[in-house]
């Protein structure tokens, strides 16, 4: 439980930043659709991208934490993104996705990470983006 609490200081650092990278290091970037827009982020922070299945709603967590999923017996907290970002939660279609990623503790190290699931409405393509043409997600 105190994981799924500290997931929302956790965030940023799902779109902006893979374990341990500098985000302008990285050229390779996961696009994905969230309401009406396409955001990225890195490829070396993703571990999987599966269907939208069933969530087990978590009590009293933040409107954005969707539930948990058992992915392979490991206990895992899905963010819907639009919900975080202020906009309407997603409508779940038959292309909503949960994106597997990995994230620090925000401290530089890799011994302290946690596994999250990324609910988008769509995932698109992995494409090179160049440092220069990239935008840094909301923070709230």
């Amino acid at each position: 439980m105190n994981a799924l609490a500290t997931t929302q200081q956790q965030l940023p650092a799902v779109l902006n930043a893979a374990i341990g990278q500098n985000p302008l290091d990285q050229h390779q970037y996961l696009t994905f659709m969230l309401g009406g827009e396409v955001y990225a982020m890195g490829i070396l922070s993703i571990k999987e991208i599966i269907e939208y299945g069933s969530l087990t709603e978590v009590p009293r967590m933040p409107h954005f934490i969707r539930g948990v999923i058992n992915l392979r017996g490991a206990v895992v907290p899905v963010i819907d993104l639009s919900a975080r970002f202020g906009k309407a939660a997603t409508t779940v279609t038959r292309r909503t996705c949960i994106v597997i990623v990995e994230v620090s503790d925000g401290h530089g190290t890799q011994g302290n990470t946690q596994v999250v699931g990324v609910m988008v409405d769509a995932v698109n393509a992995v494409l090179d983006i160049q440092p220069g043409e990239i935008e840094f997600a909301p923070t709230s």
